[in-house]
């Protein structure tokens, strides 16, 4: 219990070193950011035969490597808090892989073959609007923040690559733009903890590992399963002071 105390009691110390080092709340900065993201979903059912059925997609379905890249904008609004917007763009989705004899109607034409491997890969084109509050728990010249927020999302395309092999050896492969039925406005949170650091007097960078997860339901598909994205990513950013 002593120790509990001594770190808690460290807290408030750590937080009040170099508070003078922090922007100037005049200062505007403006930068560009990209994240590699590592995507996929969670599932919710409503009842036995939903779960049944997410059961067997979590077989099938597999994570998918995306990105997030834009223009931000932030502004301290108090010594040690700073908010943070701008306009992203995100390309985010899903894969599923399926063995066995599969009869499957190939997309765009009707037909309908036996395969024995369906891989379809889902890319959905969203554009963002980042809301952040960070907060700063150390300000040297490399300052520690955690960072808290929401983000409206706006689906602008979809697009689902496909290749099936079939039993006597051919493939066919294509792409299909046609809706899947993902929702076109979404809200979802973030959270992130994150590094500032000063390259020169007005420049600066920030690695920020960041979670994102919807807040809604991709799909109204199956009502009694529903699917929530996420994606973790490492967001790292140039700043400029203005």
């Amino acid at each position: 219990m002593k120790k509990i105390f001594i770190v808690f009691a460290f807290i408030p110390w750590l937080s009040s070193v170099q508070v003078s080092k922090l922007f100037d709340a005049n200062d505007f900065s403006l930068g560009l950011n990209f994240s590699p993201d590592y995507c996929y979903r969670t599932l919710k059912s409503k009842d036995a035969l939903s779960k049944s059925y997410g059961e067997q997609l979590d077989k099938v379905e597999y994570p998918k490597m995306g990105y997030t890249m834009g223009l931000n904008i932030r502004k301290p609004i108090h010594r040690r808090i700073t908010i943070e917007t701008g306009i992203n763009f995100s390309s985010q989705g899903g894969k599923r892989i399926a063995y066995d004899h599969i009869l499957t109607i190939i997309p765009g034409t009707g037909e309908t073959m036996l395969a024995i491997k369906e891989t379809t890969t889902y890319h959905n084109s969203f554009m963002n609007i980042p809301i952040k509050a960070d907060y700063y728990l150390m300000v040297e010249r490399v300052k520690l923040f955690v960072s808290l927020g929401i983000e409206p999302n706006f689906l602008f395309r979809q697009k689902t690559d496909w290749s099936m092999e079939f039993d006597d050896g051919h493939k066919e492969s294509g792409t299909s733009t046609n809706d899947m039925g993902t929702r076109a406005f979404n809200l979802s949170m973030i959270a992130g903890i994150g590094l500032s650091y000063d390259i020169i007097n007005k420049l600066y960078l920030i690695i920020q590992p960041e979670y994102r997860r919807a807040l809604l339901p991709t799909s109204t598909n199956y009502s009694n399963l529903t699917e929530y994205p996420f994606s973790i990513g490492l967001n790292t950013s140039i700043f400029y002071k203005l």
